[in-house]
């Protein structure tokens, strides 16, 4: 795979609060991740304990990057990306199929 990739991970949480402060922690210090373009947590309008969490990266390999490096096993278990199967883990990446 080359170019961008998006990752969406799909999490419940039952603590609403402990769920986003880990995130604005996480985020933050992700700002300086070779490879990352932008992230983002979503909340679920009609289930508040559902969540996206969204990234985009430069590429699968920069993704692949940083889940190799000790900054990802800091992440809080809820907010890491699995390096396993998508979709089982709660998870997928995504490429664009075509512009918008």
């Amino acid at each position: 795979m080359t170019g961008p990739i998006q990752v969406l991970l799909f999490r419940t949480h039952p603590d609403p609060d402990e769920l986003e402060r880990a995130y604005r922690e996480v985020s933050a210090g992700l700002r300086a991740v070779p490879g990352l373009l932008s992230d983002e947590l979503l909340r679920s309008v009609s289930e508040p304990d559902e969540y996206l969490l969204s990234s985009r990266w430069e590429s699968l390999d920069a993704l692949r990057s940083w889940q190799g490096g000790e900054q990802h096993d800091r992440v809080p278990l809820p907010l890491r990306v699995p390096s396993g199967r998508p979709l089982a883990g709660g998870y997928g990446l995504y490429q664009p199929a075509a512009p918008g």
